[in-house]
C-alpha cells in the first residue's frame, strides 16, 4: 500500500511542469503534437511494464512520471483542440461532449481491462493496452503527415486578453476620477444598490 501511494505522489507531481508548460507546448507544437507525445510515453509504460522484475518496486516508480507526462499533455491537447473546432460561445458544449465520449470509454476500459487481466493474464492485457495505442498513434502520425498544420496560433486569444485587461484599467482610472463605468459594477461592488446620481455623478447634468 506505501508503494502505491508513492507512486500516486510521483505520477501527479509529474504533471505539475506539464499544465505549467502547457500554453508553451500548444503554441510551439500544437494539439496533435502534444497528443502525439502524451500516447509515446503511454505506449513506454505497457510495454515496459510486463518486463520489470517482480517485486522491483524501484523500476516501477522510475517509470511512473511518465503517466504525468501522458496524462497532462492528453488533457492539454483535447481540450485546446476542442476548443480551436468549436463555434465562438460553444466551447463548454464542446468540453462537455469530448468529457461524456471520455468517461464513456474509461469505463469501458475498466470493465475490459479487468476482465482481461482476470482472464488473460496482466502481460496480455498490457499487450493488448500497447496494440490499440500503436494503432493510435499510427493513425494520428499518418494525419499529421496528410494534413500539416502550423500549431494553433492563440494570437486571437491574447489580443481579447489585452482588450479585457484594457478595460479594467481604463474602469480603474474612472473609479478614482470619481466616476463609475457601470451601474452594475459598481452595486456588485458595494452590495448595495444606490441612486443614479450616487452612481454616475455626470447623470445629474444630463438631467
Amino acid at each position: 500500500w506505501l508503494s502505491m501511494g508513492i507512486t500516486v505522489v510521483i505520477k501527479i507531481a509529474a504533471e505539475v511542469p506539464i499544465f505549467y508548460a502547457g500554453p508553451w507546448l500548444l503554441r510551439q507544437y500544437g494539439s496533435a503534437s502534444v497528443l502525439l507525445l502524451g500516447c509515446v510515453c503511454y505506449l513506454i509504460r505497457v510495454v515496459t511494464y510486463p518486463f520489470l522484475p517482480v517485486g522491483d518496486k524501484l523500476f516501477m516508480m522510475l517509470l511512473e512520471p511518465l503517466h504525468g507526462i501522458t496524462y497532462g499533455a492528453t488533457q492539454l491537447a483535447m481540450v485546446d483542440f476542442v476548443a480551436s473546432q468549436m463555434p465562438q460561445g460553444y466551447e463548454a458544449s464542446g468540453q462537455g461532449l469530448v468529457y461524456l465520449f471520455k468517461d464513456g470509454g474509461s469505463i469501458l476500459g475498466v470493465l475490459l481491462g479487468g476482465w482481461s487481466d482476470d482472464k488473460l493474464g496482466p502481460n496480455l492485457m498490457f499487450a493488448i493496452s500497447a496494440t490499440i495505442v500503436m494503432i493510435g498513434i499510427s493513425a494520428l502520425s499518418v494525419a499529421m503527415c496528410l494534413f500539416p498544420k502550423t500549431p494553433i496560433s492563440h494570437d486571437v486569444i491574447a489580443d481579447e486578453n489585452e482588450h479585457v485587461d484594457a478595460m479594467d484599467t481604463r474602469t480603474d482610472e474612472i473609479r478614482r476620477e470619481g466616476g463609475i463605468s457601470s451601474p452594475f459594477h459598481d452595486i456588485a461592488l458595494s452590495g448595495k444598490g444606490s441612486s443614479s446620481e450616487e452612481r454616475d455623478p455626470t447623470l445629474s447634468i444630463h438631467h
